[in-house]
């Protein structure tokens, strides 16, 4: 799936997901963005207590596969073409 949508959407950086179970690719040079109450609130409700990286790298693949078979799929590749 798209590298940058991935790292959006955990928002977490690159040293966080050093202990992960996927050897899935983190941008060296994304910095996560800090939340708002609204993104705190989301970010809550997609993750629930997925605290380690394996689980939140695990279950960002899961919606990025709902993703792709609802049909959204171009959307995430909207600005940056890349697959990994």
């Amino acid at each position: 799936m798209n590298n940058y949508f991935r790292t959006y959407l955990l928002n977490r950086p690159k040293e966080f997901f050093a202990a992960s179970v996927f050897a899935l690719y983190t941008a060296p040079e994304f910095v996560p963005v800090p939340y708002d109450q609204v993104t705190e609130q989301v970010d809550a409700i997609l993750f629930r207590s997925a605290s380690t990286a394996s689980l939140r790298e695990y279950r960002s693949m899961e919606f990025l596969r709902l993703i792709k078979s609802c049909g959204l799929y171009s959307h995430v590749l909207r600005f940056d073409q890349r697959e990994i």
